[in-house]
């Protein structure tokens, strides 16, 4: 592992406290820059984080020689969960090499994905893999007779096997797309030319994995913009071409998504003939290839596509901007999609930024979704795209731009950032920005379920978020409480985390602060000395037969936080508690 690296990079932290006006909050942040070359555009070119939080990044410093050249270094690093540089290891060659993406495979190792010589001539494709500790295992490089810019493009699947796909130029333009396979020790499996749409003119900017190993891939060509399926061995399963509507612009498609059942969408954007502006275009194939949806985004001077996603319950999430007028101003607009592809909500929202369109989209388990908008704002959706709130995530007047946002776990609130410090205001002095914070995500958990006499600890869950205008159920269910005992569910608007009792068995929080709302007592069923009683609430038949009980008349962003209680005779007080959930209702 080559340390000496780390004298390339200076890191700092700058405290930024709390952030107001929403509800993400710093958890750290590292600036990092290159002292032996000041004036530098240092970058975070690719990244990846890991289940348990840590980061691995590639770093890119980039500064201009006497002749004119430009001298490009890239360095692998590695951030603990806390924020801490763990190692630094610089990449072979150690000039003019450039990764575009960094994967980790299910061993935990690290892929890195990219070309080198990237600013000379005929660059090829690099493809390395490094142990968690920075060692590298191995490292290939391969490429065409000329150019192979558009490479950096991969997925890992389950048994680790690497695929590979870009461009090779053999002449004056690009000419071939490929699909390359490698084993997770490095040995080439397979190496296929694709024949795309275009003789000589197909450029590739996306690729996806599709549940079963298959892949889809999108990018342009003479004919226009392109997506097609293909196996893991590069087999051409179907191909779609969106013609250009107008021959002085082309059609590129660059961002891609899958869902579950193997539908494709794609984004890009198309010329609008006779105007001079385009508009973002957004298109969903089902397994077979056939179209299942065509819509575009934009304003009266036209608009672009920036983001697709699909959320776990495979609805869709499109997102990109809309310019409202030939002075350039934008704003960026969402739209959430059901399952059946139906629109459920679309939102134009203004940041009042000098960027105003989607960097990223990443959607929730529950209806919501959160948006990376603007310079580095952080939008907070429900389920018909209409904004909860929206924060700055970087300081503002300080020259600061996050251009990516990573989830550190389905089902996670840790978010991890990068971006840049633009250090002088001139432009040309850029420090790379690496950031981690969490979002609260509804539902909840928090404080200590007590434990009976009996030794049960009582759980409370929903098996779903409650809804304002009763459009979903929502059951309440506290487990594992001690059976045949009578219990009740109550609420409040707030939450506390108050002793019931502290010795003895039984000892438990009170959670919710008062005014609090019982909902009913109840019995727990179950076998009389077991742990398998339950409580449970129906969320909405309980507020039809109460409309004005406390909290009413909800509206869609606003917190309830629950709590079960339960009679334990030999317990302290003669009662114990469940731990606490906090939600929040969706519309």
């Amino acid at each position: 592992m080559q340390l000496d690296r780390l004298a390339v990079l200076s890191f700092s932290f700058i405290a930024l406290g709390a952030l107001a006006h929403g509800q993400a909050t710093l958890r750290w942040r590292r600036v990092y820059n290159d002292p032996a070359h000041p004036g530098s555009a240092d970058s975070i070119l690719a990244s990846a984080v890991a289940s348990n939080g840590d980061v691995y990044w590639v770093g890119d410093h980039a500064t201009f020689t006497t002749t004119g050249g430009i001298d490009l270094r890239s360095t692998l690093n590695k951030n603990s969960a806390q924020g801490a540089l763990l190692w630094s290891v610089g990449l072979t060659p150690a000039l003019d090499t450039r990764i575009k993406q960094v994967l980790l495979d299910p061993s935990g190792d690290v892929v890195l994905i990219g070309v080198v010589g990237v600013y000379y001539n005929y660059p090829d494709v690099i493809v390395a893999k490094f142990a968690p500790n920075g060692t590298l295992r191995w490292q290939r490089q391969f490429g065409g007779v000329f150019n192979d810019y558009d490479t950096g493009i991969g997925s890992v699947d389950a048994a680790g096997n690497i695929s590979i796909v870009g461009n090779f130029q053999y002449g004056s333009i690009f000419s071939e797309l490929f699909v390359r396979v490698y084993d997770p020790l490095g040995n080439l499996l397979s190496h296929n030319g694709i024949n795309g749409p275009a003789a000589n003119a197909d450029v590739l900017h996306a690729m996806a994995a599709l549940p079963g190993g298959d892949f889809a891939i999108a990018g342009e060509s003479a004919n226009g913009g392109f997506v097609a399926r293909f196996t893991s061995a590069g087999t051409l399963a179907w191909i779609d071409v969106t013609p250009t509507p107008d021959p002085n612009w082309s059609l590129p498609f660059h961002r891609l998504a899958v869902d579950s059942s193997g539908r494709i969408a794609a984004t890009g954007y198309r010329a609008v003939p006779g105007t001079g502006y385009v508009v973002g275009l957004l298109k969903v194939f089902d397994v077979n290839g056939a179209p299942l949806l065509t819509r575009t985004l934009g304003g009266a001077f036209g608009g672009n596509a920036h983001a697709v996603e699909f959320a776990s319950d495979d609805s869709l999430w499109f997102a990109g901007a809309a310019r409202l007028n030939n002075q350039g101003d934008t704003d960026c607009v969402i739209e959430h999609f059901d399952t059946s592809l139906a629109l459920l909500g679309s939102n134009t929202y203004d940041t009042q930024s000098n960027y105003d369109g989607v960097r990223r989209v990443i959607p929730g388990e529950n209806g919501e979704a959160w948006v990376l908008a603007g310079d580095s704002q952080l939008l907070e959706c429900n389920s018909t795209a209409g904004v909860s709130w929206a924060q700055a995530l970087t300081q503002p007047g300080a020259g600061e731009v996050l251009y990516s946002l990573q989830r550190v776990a389905p089902g996670s609130g840790a978010f991890v950032g990068t971006g840049s410090v633009d250090v002088s205001g001139s432009g040309n002095d850029y420090d790379a920005l690496l950031e981690r914070f969490d979002v609260t995500v509804f539902p909840h958990s928090y404080c200590t379920a007590g434990t009976s006499a009996n030794g049960c600890s009582a759980t409370l869950s929903a098996s779903a978020l409650p809804s304002a205008s009763a459009a979903t159920a929502c059951t309440l269910t506290v487990g594992g409480v001690d059976g045949q005992r009578a219990g009740v569910i109550f609420y409040g608007l707030a939450q506390t985390a108050l002793p019931w009792c502290s010795t003895g068995a039984g000892a438990s929080f009170l959670c919710v602060k008062a005014p609090t709302m019982r909902t009913g007592a109840r019995s727990s069923g179950g076998t009389s000395g077991a742990c398998d009683g339950q409580l449970t609430l129906d969320w909405n038949a309980f507020h039809a037969a109460h409309p004005y009980a406390l909290g009413a008349p909800w509206q869609a962003g606003d917190i309830v936080y629950v709590q079960g209680w339960f009679r334990d005779a030999l317990a302290c007080k003669s009662t114990a508690m469940s731990d606490a959930l906090a939600l929040k209702l969706v519309p």
